[in-house]
């Protein structure tokens, strides 16, 4: 269970402080929820308590695991789908884990990929979504700007 002021990453929605934990009516009665104040995008998300583990939200790495985590991101494996559409499901589906290695993954191939040819419309969404969560969370885990966690990031590509 988080509590207010612990940093936590939303699935495709980025990384984010739990501002506090609030008791809605959600139509089936009253439950809690975490509130999430979006680091960037100021957008506050309300996550029910009881299935937030389901949706993916999640602690923000630690500033040494982070550490880790962005040395091994170029050596992380991936397979090429050549149909873009069954790309496109897998990368989605990958995010929506919300796991850093996972997600680096989907932003290291479609950067690459980019770089190539430029990509669709719905890759170049994943691909920000990828990039958005990877940045965000590099912001709060080691407590840097966006533009220090965006060039650690291309860094590691």
């Amino acid at each position: 269970m988080f509590k207010s002021g612990d940093k936590v990453l939303y699935p495709l929605q980025g990384a984010g402080i739990v501002e506090k934990i609030e008791t809605k009516d959600n139509g089936f009665g009253l439950r809690p929820f975490y509130v999430v104040n979006l680091i960037l995008s100021g957008m506050k998300v309300s996550v029910p308590v009881m299935t937030a583990k389901q949706s993916g939200l999640r602690s923000v790495l630690p500033f040494d695991e982070m550490q880790k985590a962005i040395a091994e991101f170029p050596e992380l494996e991936a397979e090429e789908e050549p149909n873009w559409n069954k790309r496109c499901r897998k990368n989605l589906e990958l995010l929506r884990e919300g796991d850093v290695f996972k997600t680096a993954a989907v932003y290291r191939d479609l950067y690459k990929r980019n770089n190539i040819k430029l990509l669709s419309s719905g890759e170049r969404k994943i691909y920000l979504s990828a990039r958005h969560m990877l940045i965000t969370e590099i912001m709060l885990s080691c407590d840097v700007s966006k533009e220090e966690a965006e060039a650690r990031l291309l860094e590691t590509i």
